[in-house]
């Protein structure tokens, strides 16, 4: 019988204090014993720091890593390098493990080098967790191109909590975290990771308690130009994705829409925000130009909303389409 993985448990932490105790514990009350927990204190000015080397000292799993305040993923990469696990798994700090995640996720190593758990929403205001939908099949899959545009346009792909990965392909390809990115990191991470690997599991177990509205972790710190990341997102994938041969036309067009809906999702955002001049500045990036045009070439876009966006009526377009989802929904209601 194979032995379970031991697998490193990275948690970042910035200023915690009010739910590092129950991070932490959700990890200690698992059901599985081969594992190590590093908390990285990125330069926390509250009572984190205290708590981390409470936790050391009591527990021998638990290894603290204090450092000056440089940003989640420089907290991230400190863990890597600590790391000794054949797993990784990446934990933020006012989040929490499902019980029994690590043998839900350990269970499927030997078939896979990327393991993909589910996760539930948690509204701390209302106390309820809401079970995240998965658009993806359930089981095995081979880590090909085909398999990368469902994949990338699932929301799992945007995060890395959650998530096993072999830190044996971390180490030999030298992967790491943008410490010069605060948002946007995790997706730029898995893209690296999935051109190295040849199969990938997708569960639709929750593993994972996601928690919404807090303010203590270090992903929430706010991102101030959101286009600009997202723009350099985009672009970094399509740099990575070109050199692959073997991609297809279509799986090249697939990808093409998903950089579109990912700038789009920017412009509804300043809309709602009331900023005019992010709605201008991204309607007229050369960027975001290019994609509209091939998004026309590939008739992936309406003739009404390829006018909208091409003459800068960002606002009216998402107006519009707030007006057609209401009506939809409407529509729906009316029929049942």
């Amino acid at each position: 019988m194979k032995e379970k993985p031991f697998i490193s448990i990275i948690i970042p932490a910035y200023n915690a204090e009010t739910t590092l105790k129950r991070c932490v514990r959700s990890v200690l009350i698992q059901d599985y014993e081969e594992y190590e927990i590093i908390v990285v204190d990125d330069g926390s000015k509250d009572e984190t720091s205290a708590i981390c080397d409470w936790y050391e000292k009591k527990y021998k799993a638990v290894q603290v890593i204090h450092s000056e305040n440089k940003g989640v993923s420089s907290a991230r990469n400190l863990g890597l390098e600590k790391a000794m696990g054949d797993y990784i798994l990446f934990l933020d700090a006012d989040d929490q493990l499902v019980s029994d995640a690590l043998n839900t996720l350990a269970a499927h190593t030997a078939n896979a080098e990327w393991i993909i758990g589910n996760y539930f929403l948690v509204e701390e205001e209302k106390n309820r967790r809401i079970a995240h939908q998965m658009y993806f099949n359930e089981g095995v899959h081979e880590g090909k191109w085909n398999e990368l545009p469902e994949l990338a346009s699932n929301r799992l792909f945007h995060f890395i909590w959650g998530k096993l990965y072999d830190r044996h392909i971390i180490q030999q390809f030298q992967l790491r975290f943008n410490e010069n990115m605060s948002y946007g990191e995790d997706i730029l991470f898995n893209t690296y990771y999935y051109t190295h690997i040849k199969h990938f599991v997708a569960l639709n177990t929750a593993v994972y308690a996601y928690s919404c509205h807090l303010t203590t972790g270090l992903s929430n710190q706010p991102q101030l130009d959101e286009w600009k990341t997202q723009k350099r997102i985009c672009q970094e994938i399509q740099r990575v994705l070109q050199k692959e041969d073997e991609m297809s036309a279509d799986i090249k067009a697939r990808m093409n829409h998903f950089y579109y809906a990912q700038c789009i999702a920017s412009v509804e955002r300043a809309v709602c925000e009331g900023n005019k001049q992010e709605v201008k500045r991204i309607c007229h990036s050369r960027f975001f130009r290019e994609l509209l045009e091939k998004e026309k070439q590939l008739k992936q876009i309406c003739g009404i909303d390829y006018f909208l966006l091409k003459r800068n009526k960002g606002s009216f377009y998402c107006w519009l389409h707030s007006v057609y989802v209401k009506f939809k929904n409407l529509k729906e209601l009316r029929s049942r």
